[in-house]
Order: structure tokens, then sequence, then C-alpha cells
């Protein structure tokens, strides 16, 4: 707690002003300066009998697991606290002794290793131990002493970091919060010394967690784990939700993220933490949570102010003071608005101030006045925020609207001469949404711009809403509303239009059906019929037939592929809104839209099948339905919603000719090829073995290969390769068909049909 509280009285101080906070700070710093000297040797911090433990570690006996080292309790992550706090006080609030006292500590750290093999040193790191790397990273910024950088790079942990170089998320059952600081440290390594690998490898970190593990408020992590990216269910039902710990380190790596590559992903993730789990995560008259749940009904613990010492008391110190940090940035020319906040902005390197004015998110507009000592020309950079449609956010620049140009990273930029009383308005148009879990699953959050919202069910009487001094006092221990009880919204992404329409048209068939010729039954079974033949079983002796056996086998194939297209397309649009650049395309808002031309197009390729029968006749015709597939698969595997839109299109055209073309020239080799005593029940043979047989039979090994060959370790299915093993599939039904199936065409068994 007493490095958070270096940290927190220097963000503090460095946001007020309050000269109290800085004389507390310099307090601090001198009565542990003391402690320092004392040692002797540089070391400082508050580990029960460290000497003895230091002492074994730098001769080589190491003794380290998760969370202990040495038969002593995470000392590496308590020391870390005393590392951050230490350069807070010197780069955010000025106290030049607490950068000696940095640097002098570090050196002890440098002495305690400098025996060790770096295979040791890693074995010394799985022990959480915090973001060592990227204090010591810093600790080179502020020297340019390589020996600084050099024990930053011994300190980053391999095992989580080779993984993240080969972009893969091997993240499932990790402790969250000792993985986050670790690629913090990896990113202020490659902002500090240029190196591309490690700041690759911090930005698949952020878009794996963000974008795969990360809820509405902004959090991550069940019981302080990363849980399967696949399968939120745990964090539906667990009491002990997102750790605050891990926002506020996110945000940490989201801000260096940002810096290093301007782009409003890493701002509206910013903000929506913000707002949504930091904000919240202080009770207005005292007290911090640690576990913020997101089982339906249930309720947060906040902390005592004596008895409560956790990690997120300590980070939750420091959230509150640094609400400034991401609101404004700069380079040389460029001056951007990251965050809608009311308050003042002072570059004094360009004798320019900026005042923002604003009650966002209660009312939707900020206004920016401009203070500057000349005139000056510079670009102002606005965020253009996700949740507002495009087009819609409007700016006015002295109450005229202002030109502005797209930057393509999410800003909009005015460059222009600015004087002293010009105003920007930004108008910021809020819409309500549904947003879905990122597994996919049913469960929802309701977001008003980048604000969740909530609803209180009931006034508390739990046990525990404030803590107690107990070890698990952070836990909300009361009892849980049943999920079944918990309020309730039903629907589909799909709005109900879609019934009405349905039902409607169902209800004109159906009157249009009456205007039919009649077609009455003919009883062909004789009085002495069998109970087999009454029931139509004796239809199975068609199995006895080479030529019909296959024909079946053909058609329980083909089921199989009609089944894939039922069970994978939507879910195959629906997921290119995992990604970014595509969640408001036409695929992702209108997937059901997309799927139903594969059902216009059915009723066109009913019109042209007299044609190609008449033609090719009935294996060819059958033979074209399984190219089809062929396409109808490859298109989907190579489309996506920019320049691969047309394939998604095509393939649903297609899939009228793979759908009707064998199910209609089937029924026709049905009709030609039986007796007319079980013709009936042969057809329903042949829709037994597509839409039964078939259709259980791709979804049970789909099902199974795709969970087992085709979705990585943060739960993705890599679609691509999905569908073009479909497309593989198919293909070699159709080659077998070809070269097995033989039947000659004649039309005229066609005409010679009777009921």
């Amino acid at each position: 707690i007493g490095g958070h509280y270096l940290s927190a009285l220097s963000l503090m101080y460095a946001s007020t002003g309050n000269l109290k906070v800085k004389q507390r700070l310099n307090y601090m710093v001198d009565e542990l300066q003391k402690c320092q000297i004392k040692n002797g040797n540089g070391y400082l911090s508050g580990v029960p009998n460290a000497k003895k433990i230091w002492e074994q570690i730098k001769a080589g006996q190491i003794k380290s697991s998760s969370f202990s080292l040495n038969d002593r309790w995470v000392p590496l992550y308590n020391i870390h606290k005393i590392y951050a706090g230490l350069y807070d006080a010197f780069a955010v609030a000025g106290n030049v002794d607490a950068k000696k006292m940095l640097t002098d500590l570090t050196d002890w750290c440098i002495d305690l290793v400098s025996s060790l093999s770096d295979e040791q040193i890693q074995t010394l790191l799985k022990s959480e131990h915090g973001g060592l790397n990227e204090v010591f990273a810093n600790v080179y910024a502020i020297t340019k002493d390589k020996k600084y950088l050099k024990l930053a790079r011994q300190f980053s942990d391999q095992s989580i970091l080779k993984p993240l170089k080969k972009n893969d998320d091997a993240l499932n059952g990790l402790h969250a919060n000792t993985q986050i600081p670790k690629v913090i440290g990896f990113e202020q390594i490659a902002l500090e010394d240029g190196d591309s690998t490690l700041a690759q490898a911090a930005d698949f970190f952020w878009k794996t967690v963000v974008q795969h593990r990360t809820v509405a408020i902004g959090g991550n992590s069940v019981r302080e784990h990363f849980h399967p990216s696949n399968d939120f269910s745990s964090m539906l039902e667990s009491r002990e939700g997102p750790e605050t710990c891990n926002s506020y380190n996110m945000l940490k790596l989201t801000k260096q993220l940002f810096l290093s590559k301007p782009s409003n992903i890493y701002a509206d993730y910013y903000e929506r933490t913000l707002y949504n789990h930091i904000l919240t995560s202080q009770r207005k008259n005292g007290g911090f949570v640690y576990f913020t749940p997101m089982r339906p009904g249930h309720y947060r613990t906040y902390s005592s102010p004596q008895e409560s010492f956790w990690c997120c008391v300590g980070s939750g110190l420091e959230n509150h003071g640094k609400y400034g940090e991401m609101i404004y940035a700069h380079d040389e020319q460029n001056l951007f608005v990251n965050l809608f906040i009311a308050s003042k902005l002072d570059w004094k390197e360009r004798g320019l101030q900026l005042i923002q004015k604003t009650l966002f998110p209660a009312e939707a507009f900020t206004t920016l006045e401009i203070s500057v000592k000349k005139k000056q020309q510079f670009t102002l950079n606005l965020r253009y925020p996700s949740w507002i449609s495009k087009g819609k956010m409007k700016i006015y620049v002295n109450e005229k609207a202002a030109e502005v140009k797209e930057l393509g990273n999410g800003y909009v930029s005015i460059d222009r001469m600015w004087a002293t009383g010009d105003k920007v308005k930004v108008m910021l148009p809020m819409q309500t949404t549904a947003e879905f879990m990122p597994d996919g699953s049913d469960w929802v959050s309701f977001m008003h711009g980048p604000v969740v919202l909530a609803a209180e069910l009931d006034t508390l009487d739990q046990p525990n809403l404030t803590a107690d001094g107990s070890r698990m006092g952070h836990i909300s221990s009361g009892s849980l509303l049943a999920m079944d009880e918990a309020p309730l919204v039903t629907g589909n992404k799909a709005t109900e239009n879609q019934f009405y329409i349905a039902s409607a048209f169902a209800f004109i068939l159906g009157l249009y059906s009456f205007t039919l010729p009649k077609c009455p039954p003919q009883n062909l079974t004789s009085k002495g019929a069998s109970f087999i033949e009454v029931l139509g079983l004796n239809a199975f002796k068609l199995f006895g037939t080479y030529k019909m056996a296959l024909f079946f086998f053909f058609s329980m194939l083909l089921g199989a592929a009609l089944q894939l297209t039922n069970m994978y397309g939507d879910i195959f649009l629906s997921d290119f809104g995992k990604l970014p650049e595509y969640k408001d395309s036409l695929v992702v808002k209108g997937s059901t839209i997309i799927m139903s031309i594969s059902q216009i197009s059915e009723t066109l390729f009913i019109l042209a099948i007299p044609f190609f029968l008449k033609r090719f006749g009935i294996k060819y015709v059958m033979l074209f339905s399984m190219l089809a597939w062929v396409l109808r698969f490859a298109l989907f595997a190579y489309g996506d919603p920019a320049g691969g839109l047309w394939m998604i299109i095509l393939s649903c055209i297609v899939y009228g000719m793979a759908f009707d073309f064998f199910n209609i020239s089937g029924s026709l080799f049905i009709e030609t090829s039986t007796d007319n005593r079980i013709r009936s029940s042969a057809q329903g043979l042949f829709m037994m073995m597509t839409n039964g047989v078939g259709a259980i039979l791709g979804s049970l090994v789909s099902g199974y290969a795709i969970q087992a060959y085709f979705t990585d370790a943060a739960g993705n299915k890599m679609w691509p390769e999905i569908w073009t093993a479909f497309a593989v599939y198919a293909l070699i039904i159709a080659i077998l068909f070809f070269i097995l199936f033989k039947h000659k065409h004649d039309i005229r068994e066609l005409e010679k049909i009777t009921h």
C-alpha cells in the first residue's frame, strides 16, 4: 500500500496542485529515504524477514511459484509498488530525492541478479512480480543508462511473451492481473528501445483481451483468472466478476498503445472502462471495490478505511487522482481531444490554453474554448467515437459548421489559424444499443453511447456491503438471486417484423391453395396388405438395390452439407462484428437480410430446373448441385464485408442452385425409378436421408471437427479454414458421385409418371 500511496499522492498533486498533498508526499519520501539509508545497500521494501530471502536468491537458491517466493507472499509484487511510487513521485510530482532513491533501489536489484543466469531469473519470475520490467524501462528513460534497459529485458517473462510473439492466445486459466503488468512492461521497453516485436506482442495481447475477453463495462476475468474466451457462463454465474486492478492496468496499457499509434479504438476502450468500471469502483461515502459481479441481481462489497488493504484499494487510491490523464494528448503540431470531460489544458510550450465545458454524458455535446498568447496555426484532432453513427457528429467553430478531415484512425481534424476566443462545439448524439457477450451467447448489456445502463432491483440488506478485515472479506458473499428470478428481456437480434411478414404470406398462400386443382390420394394398398406395407416401410427394400442405395447415401452426404449452412451461415456473418473495421457493416447488422438472399435464390432457381433437366438430365443436374455447394462454401471462405462482399452475396445466390437442383432432381429420380405403390414412401425415405440422417450427421461431425481443429486458443472460429474444409468435402462428394453413380436420363420417363 505504501508504494500505491506515493503514486496516489503524486497523481492527486498533479491533478489539483494542492500543496498539502505535495507536503504529504514529500514527508513520505523523506521517511522512506531514512529507511533506505539505514539499509545501506539501496534496498527499500516492507517484506518481513527480507534479508534472508534476498541472500538466498542472490546465491541462486530460488523457490518460486505463482504467489510465493522463498516462502514469502509475492515479495517482488510488493517491492514493485515501491518502485512505481518512487517513479511517480519524481516523474509526476517532481520530487528529486525520489529519483535517486529509485536508481539506488534499481542498482540493488541489478546486484541481486548479477550472478544469476537468464534461466534462474525466469524461474524467479514465476512468482507474481507486477510490472518490474516497466519500472526498469522507466528508469532507463530518466537516466539513459543502458544497464537499466538490460535489466528490464531480463525481467520480461518469456513464458507469456513467446506465445504473444506468435499471435497465440494462451491466456486461459492464467491469473489475469499477473499478466497485464508484464505486457505493460513489454510495451514500455518497445517505446524506449524501438522494439517492434515487443510492440506487436503487446498490441496482440490488448486486442485479444479487449475484443474477446472483456465485458461491456470494460473489465475482464472471473475469480481473478482468464476464463475461456468462448464461454462466458462463469462470468454470469460467479460472485467474483471483473477485478478493478485489471482495468487499472488495462488502462495503463491502453494509454501506452495510444501514444505509440493514436487511434479511437484505444480511446473508445479507455472511455468505456473509465466511466463504467473505474468511476463506479468508489462509493460516494468512501470505499473501493475489488470484484464487480456481472451476475444479474448481485452486489458489490466496498472496502473499510481501517481494515481493508487489498490490491484494489492500492490501485483505487491512484484511479481517482488521474481522471485528467487521457483527456488530451499532443505532438509538436497536433492537439488530440480524446475524452469529453470538463477540464482545463495548459500547453505551456505553445502558449495555449483550452477549457472544455461539458456535462457529458448527461448532455450530448461539449464546448472547447481556446486562448492563445498570439494567433497560431495548429491541428485540432477530435475523436469520432465508435458509438456515434457515421456522419452524425457535427462540429462548429464559432457557431459555423466546420470542415473537417477524416484521418483514418477514428479522428477528425481541423487545421486553421487559431485565436483567443475561438470556440469549438462538438455534438455527440448518443443512441441506445444492445451489446452481446463476446462468446456469442444471448446475454446482452444495454448501452447509451459509451455508458452501460443499469437499474436498481431492490434495496440491499446483505452481510458485507462494507468489508470486514477477514481474509476473504472483499468478496460479496451474501445470498445469490436465482438466475431465473432476475428480470429478463426476451427477443431476437432480428425484429418481430419477420414473423409478421412470414405469417401474412403464409395466410395468403393458404388461401391460394384452395384454388389449386383437386388431387385426391390414390389408394394403392391392397386389402390384404401387411402392417409393414400399410406404414410404407417396404420402401426400405430399395436399399437392396445398388443404384438406389448409392443415391440415398449421397442424399445423406448432401443433407449434411445443407446442415452446415443452416448451422453456421448466420453465426459466420455475425462473427465479423468482433472486428472493429466490420462491426457496423451491412453484413453484421443485416446478417439475416443477407442470408435471406438464399431463400430468394431458391425461388428463382426452381424456375430454371426444367431447362437444365431437358438439356443435361437428372444426373448432371444433381452434379451441378454438388458443385454449387463447393462454390457456396469456397466463396464464404474468401469473402468479407468490405472488398469481398460480392463473394458473400454470390455465395447466397449459388445456394439456390445447390439446394434446389439436388432436391428437385432427386425427387424426380425417385419418381422415375420406383414403383408407384411405394413411390410416396420412397419420397419420404429420400427426405429422411437428406433432412434427417444427413442433418444429424452434419451437426455432430461438423461440431466436433470445428471445436477440435478449427477453433483457436481464444475460442474464435477459424472461418476461412472451416469453409475451405467444407468446400473440399463437397468437392469429394461431387467427384465420387460422378464416378460411381450411373444413370442415363430419358426425358420420356418424366412424361410417363402417373399418380
